[in-house]
């Protein structure tokens, strides 16, 4: 299963011994299809997949939609509620390889940033077994658009 989520900022202030500290927090807005962005705002993709075996070598792909772009630009391994993955960032998708998914349910996510104005299609994800190509998911299309202010 895939969604978008639009971050919205929250910024509160805490005192502490040194003197007050801005702490940043972002409150997840779920995006349906047709959803409209402005450009700069931050989006969270999640993937969540209810895993019913143990299963190994994984590969997700994510096809972002052409007007958002990454907010980190360094591919690498990446630490998330207990379970290691790569997540690589590419021009037109998110690739995320993981060694080893235990059963239950496993979140995977990752920040776009809008970008271009337009409408946009974020076309389905796919998943499947590097080494079993019997094991395979997809999930739904999605559209939605980036306006200018």
């Amino acid at each position: 299963k895939r969604e978008y989520f639009k971050l919205v900022p929250q910024t509160t202030l805490r005192s502490s011994w040194r003197g007050p500290i801005k702490v940043r927090r972002y409150k997840r807005v779920p995006l349906r299809e047709g959803a409209s962005l402005d450009p700069g705002d931050l989006v969270e993709v999640r993937l969540t997949v209810d895993a019913k075996n143990d299963y190994s070598y994984l590969v997700f792909e994510d096809y972002k939609p052409a007007g958002l772009e990454a907010v980190e630009l360094k591919s690498g391994y990446r630490l998330q509620h207990g379970l290691w993955y790569q997540l690589e960032l590419r021009d037109r998708k998110a690739a995320i390889f993981v060694r080893r998914l235990a059963q239950g349910r496993q979140v995977l996510s990752y920040r776009l940033r809008a970008s271009n104005p337009g409408h946009f299609n974020a076309m389905p994800h796919q998943a499947h077994a590097m080494y079993a190509p019997r094991v395979r998911a997809n999930s739904t299309n999605l559209r939605l658009s980036v306006t200018t202010r």
